[in-house]
């Protein structure tokens, strides 16, 4: 974890739309100023905030932060005066121009911003949703009407009066509600000022929302642009899958350096693995949920990718998602 002040720096630097690496210091040999477990920020300007070392391991430091920030990789660093002895698998070595001859293994790695999530809706989607999401790093935010269960990392609010929320970024929006207050969620998402608006539904139901809701009065125009069906493409049957594909194109948006749409083609291809809640019971819905096999790895980190796998084989509840 980094400190309080580092902490209050990186949000400081990230607001000014500032990308940083971390940089800690895993493995020393002496003689060297630095301890393992120092840490930093480095800027893509080469500015170190933090300390991980005196003037020799810096521009080695700066030079790998600025990889890693241009790859969104990590990066194993050792700085030492014997660059061209080191044989081990993973690292990178930097020779040190200091004469004390201190070594340094440094583990340099892009700072995650914790992008802001709101999933609206009760079902079980999204609740698994809302909860494996706070396990990445999102910073999620579950409305729906009525009582909600307490989930660790997520903010709870009651209702789809929206408007007094706050988000420390531009939201993600995910309408999860299949079936139950559909209208009052996308409606109150429309009003906000979001990244975009997904929806888990069908693109024949989801289209038919729109055309209805677009125009009413207290409808935002944030909904013309809604994505549906929103998640990767893989065959998924239970709720927690569902929510599991879902996060993975959330991943996918928040790791991608571009700002990517759906195709109307993707959607239409993909749009068959949904079932209306209106043609189907709510104990059935999602068997038979298949979206065509695509590679869902793209944008992802291995820790992402790992826990995403681990996610999807915990063991699924009985109880099903309704369709939608």
């Amino acid at each position: 974890m980094l400190s309080k002040a580092l902490e209050d720096r990186a949000k400081q630097l990230t607001e000014q739309g500032e990308r940083l690496a971390v940089a800690t210091v895993v493995r020393v040999e002496s003689p060297t100023s630095s301890k393992p477990g120092a840490r930093a920020l480095i800027t893509s300007g080469g500015e170190i905030h933090g300390w991980i070392g005196g003037g020799c391991a810096q521009p080695a430091v700066i030079r790998a932060a600025q990889r890693v920030l241009s790859a969104g990789t990590p990066e194993l660093v050792r700085v030492t005066p014997e660059a061209d002895k080191v044989i081990e698998i993973g690292l990178t070595a930097h020779k040190s121009s200091c004469k004390s001859g201190g070594v340094l293994d440094i583990f340099i790695e892009p700072l995650v911003k914790r992008h802001s999530l709101l999933v609206l809706g009760s079902s079980p989607c999204a609740l698994a949703l809302a909860e494996f999401a706070a396990k990445l790093e999102f910073e999620v935010t579950l409305a729906a009407n009525g009582e909600l269960p307490s989930i660790p990392g997520v903010f709870l609010h009651e209702g789809y009066e929206l408007s007094q929320l706050h988000f420390s970024s531009r939201p993600y929006v995910v309408v999860a509600t299949q079936g139950r207050g559909d209208k009052a969620a996308l409606t109150a998402a429309s009003r906000l000022d979001v990244e975009f608006i997904g929806f888990i539904a069908s693109a024949k139901k989801a289209d038919a929302l729109r055309s209805e809701l677009l125009g009413v009065a207290g409808v935002g125009p944030a909904l013309a642009n809604m994505i549906a069906p929103f998640g990767s493409a893989i065959n998924v049957r239970t709720p927690e899958e569902i929510a599991i594909a879902s996060l993975s194109e959330l991943i996918e948006r928040r790791n991608s350096t571009l700002v990517s749409t759906k195709s109307p083609q993707s959607s239409e291809h993909r749009s068959a693995g949904f079932e209306d809640s209106s043609s189907v019971d709510a104990s059935s819905a999602d068997a038979g949920s298949v979206n065509e096999s695509k590679d869902s790895s793209p944008g992802h980190s291995p820790t992402e990718s790992a826990l995403l796998s681990s996610l999807a084989t915990s063991g699924a509840p009985s109880k099903s998602c309704c369709g939608g």
